[in-house]
């Protein structure tokens, strides 16, 4: 099962924790994919280097990496 993930509930799992944080965490562990759209993948950047201009493309990066977004819709289809 495929489970769009909003922006909000990105940052808020970054930056807060708790719930959101714990949600995409029994997500992944579930074996659920964790989706992201273009447009929400966009809104993230814009909003990651206007309040985290230093650490943006780490932040980015390390998303990506630790699979907390396995796939990115209209990319790879």
């Amino acid at each position: 099962m495929k489970i769009l993930i909003d922006t909000n509930v990105i940052i808020s799992a970054i930056v807060f924790g708790g719930k959101p944080r714990r949600l995409l965490l029994n997500l992944i562990k579930k074996g659920y994919s964790l989706v992201v759209s273009e447009y929400v993948f966009n809104e993230f950047s814009y909003i990651a280097y206007r309040k985290w201009p230093d650490k943006a493309e780490k932040i980015i990066d390390m998303i990506f990496s630790v699979s907390m977004l396995d796939e990115f819709l209209g990319l790879d289809k």
